[in-house]
């Protein structure tokens, strides 16, 4: 009776060519459904002998179909039709005729499950997988498999065949050359030391390669012991596409490390990939593994692109300054970069996020980046930069403490946000730096229980349509440790705390109306000046004012009513800031209704310029003064009206007061 090995020996998905773990096989008669029309099917145990089996045939994680727990070949008499679904019930795919193609009873034919595939002979198809235990590996967990280990890893790298691994441990004590080169399939584990290394690892497993400053590419990597070369240790990883299932982590011994790069096209994952250095204590101690090329290197210390997500742990990275383009760490188009405890140092950037990215960064020390070594009077660069869509997690939410967040200290600027990116700035100490946070083009940032002391120019500085939302918890230094500017608002910027007494305007840069009313108030009878509204601009809101160069401020009121009688000389209106008086006098021959706008522009030091304007029928006074009131504290801007005889009236139907640069 012809015996035909049913195709394949291990069951790949149609659509990633990946081993499906758990498949159901089922076999039946030709163009009918193999669940309902089953045919009888045989199976070729590891010791040549054959049983009839029932069905499904279950595979193991490696798609590797098994019975009591060991690999086994499927036999059938003849043609059939095969059926394979997933370990869910789901159909994976269908063949409804497979037939013998050769009347040999010797001649054993493989024919691939793929319409149009054409068939093979048995002993072709053998070399595509070939098991490690065809070189004498027990896989018990006690034998020592290093011999047998290195003989198949040697055939299969020549051969280009897949190495298969059925269940079981294998220990290993020697490097294995060439390791990384072939591909494993197979639920096997390689024991090496304490460490576990699962060929084919899927979710809960984790997989560790070493590396060391004085790694050899030619080692595995397998333990610390037979540590890898830094970049060679990230391309190991590339043998194990089309995703890293499980979790992977580079695990780094203390050192002077080369830059490390993923591939360009990306290296998807089903976890963060971890590069890990030694445990320093955690945040804020400084990490012992370096990557640093140079005093003034162009590039990137540590560069991940295309959706690769990333964990960057206990690393220190110095010196990549060369260009206006260098970062410390960069991830690109649609990647995530999570830090922990990691210290950059003279990076023109520290960690950028290129295109739809996420930076996470939890604890850690960014100092003095931002520069130019060779042109250190250009101060462009930032700790922490973000552009096209990328999401800030800077510092822990609600973390109610500044101890374990991060600290960005001596750098040109903090953290730029450009082009429509997002966040959170949380907890973290900025101290020492020419800029603080710089948001750009349409970009959204929210602060919490930072703290910013002695910044040379604006701590917070939002522009171009972007907003801003520091919280009450987020903390401004006085005195000495005051900073150039709290708070500065570019064009069509805004930010949740401002206005002249700190409440939410959400217009900053554009003009906003804080205070409208229609007091319909008629002063008459005296030549007293009278107050009609006092607004208090509070002095964190005149913070910028100390210095020259500032963001535009300006404090303006716009004034409607009526005016009525000619006795006296003059009926007048007051804008008074602080003790200095700025004055619109309307003839004695003005009378019925009348406008005015009144305003203070804020120059710099104590210093600020008020005009004043008025219409009316018979006149059109105008008044235009420099004064110089302190702007070291609170300071009161009143509107006041004045008559030069009692039988002349003013009349105030409405006004409204309005900021803009608050």
């Amino acid at each position: 009776m012809n015996r035909v090995i049913l195709s394949p020996e291990y069951f790949p998905s149609p659509t990633i060519g990946r081993p499906v773990s758990g498949a159901q096989i089922f076999v039946g008669e030709v163009d009918k459904l193999p669940q309902d029309f089953p045919i009888q099917a045989s199976v070729q145990q590891e010791d040549g002998s054959i049983v009839d089996v029932s069905q499904p045939v279950v595979c193991g994680a490696g798609g590797v179909p098994l019975h009591n727990g060991s690999p086994v070949t499927i036999l059938v008499n003849g043609g059939y039709s095969l059926q394979v679904l997933d370990k869910g019930g789901s159909q994976i795919y269908y063949i409804p005729e497979q037939l013998l193609s050769t009347a040999d009873s010797e001649a054993i034919t493989y024919n691939p499950p793929f319409i149009d595939a054409e068939p093979r002979t048995q002993e072709d198809k053998n070399a595509d997988i070939v098991s490690v235990k065809d070189f004498g590996a027990i896989g018990d967990g006690l034998t020592n498999d290093d011999t047998a280990i290195a003989a198949a890893v040697s055939s299969t790298f020549l051969s280009g065949s897949s190495l298969l691994w059925p269940e079981g441990t294998y220990p290993s004590i020697l490097n294995i050359t060439n390791f990384h080169a072939v591909k494993h399939v197979g639920p096997g584990v390689v024991l090496r030391g304490s460490d576990l290394f699962t060929v084919e690892p899927s979710d809960g497993d984790t997989n560790i390669i070493y590396i060391s400053a004085t790694g050899l590419a030619s080692n595995d990597g397998l333990s610390s012991a037979q540590p890898k070369e830094g970049q060679s240790g990230i391309d190991a990883l590339d043998n194990y596409r089309p995703v890293l299932l499980g979790t992977w982590k580079i695990v780094g011994a203390a050192g002077t490390y080369d830059r490390l790069r993923f591939p360009d096209e990306g290296l998807p994952s089903q976890n963060l990939i971890e590069i890990v250095g030694p445990d320093v204590g955690g945040h804020p101690n400084v990490p012992t593994m370096l990557i640093k090329e140079g005093a003034e290197e162009s590039g990137f210390g540590i560069l991940a692109s295309q959706g690769t997500r990333i964990k960057v742990k206990d690393i220190k990275i110095e010196d990549f300054n060369g260009s206006t383009s260098s970062s410390g760490i960069r991830v690109n188009s649609d990647g995530e970069i999570v830090t922990e405890n990691v210290h950059l140092g003279d990076c023109f950037y520290g960690v950028t996020g290129f295109e739809n990215t996420t930076i996470d960064v939890k604890g850690g020390i960014f100092d003095d980046c931002g520069f130019l070594l060779s042109d250190i009077g250009d101060p462009d660069g930032h700790a922490i930069r973000g552009v096209f869509h990328v999401n800030f997690k800077v510092g822990t939410q609600n973390a109610g403490t500044l101890a374990n967040g991060p600290i960005i200290r001596n750098c040109a600027g903090v953290i730029r946000a450009q082009e429509l990116s997002t966040g959170h700035m949380d907890f973290t100490t900025i101290e020492d730096c020419f800029s603080g946070a710089r948001l750009l083009v349409n970009s959204r940032l929210n602060i919490d229980g930072s703290s910013f002391k002695r910044i040379t120019n604006s701590a917070v500085f939002a522009t171009q349509g972007c907003h801003v939302d520091p919280t009450s918890a987020t903390i401004f230094g006085t005195g000495a440790d005051a900073n150039g500017r709290n708070i500065s608002i570019g064009f069509a910027g805004t930010a949740s705390t401002l206005g002249i007494d700190g409440v939410n305007t959400a217009n900053a840069a554009n003009p906003a109306i804080f205070k409208t009313d229609n007091p319909n108030i008629t002063t008459t009878g005296t030549t007293v000046a009278q107050v009609i509204d006092t607004q208090t601009i509070a002095e964190e809101c005149l913070n910028d004012t100390q210095f020259t160069g500032i963001s535009y401020k300006k404090v303006g009121l716009r004034i409607f009513g009526s005016m009525s009688g000619s006795a006296g000389a003059f009926k007048r209106l007051i804008l008074r800031v602080g003790t200095t008086p700025t004055t619109i006098s309307f003839s004695s021959a003005a009378t019925g209704n009348f406008q005015a706008e009144l305003s203070v522009v804020f120059q710099g030091p104590s210093a600020q310029f008020v005009a004043a304007i008025g219409y009316s029928t018979a006149s059109l006074p105008i008044n235009n003064i420099n004064i110089a009131e302190a702007t070291t504290a609170d300071l009161d801007v009143a509107f006041e009206v004045v008559l030069d005889n009692v039988a002349d009236s003013i009349t105030i139907i409405n006004y409204e007061w309005y900021e803009i640069g608050f």
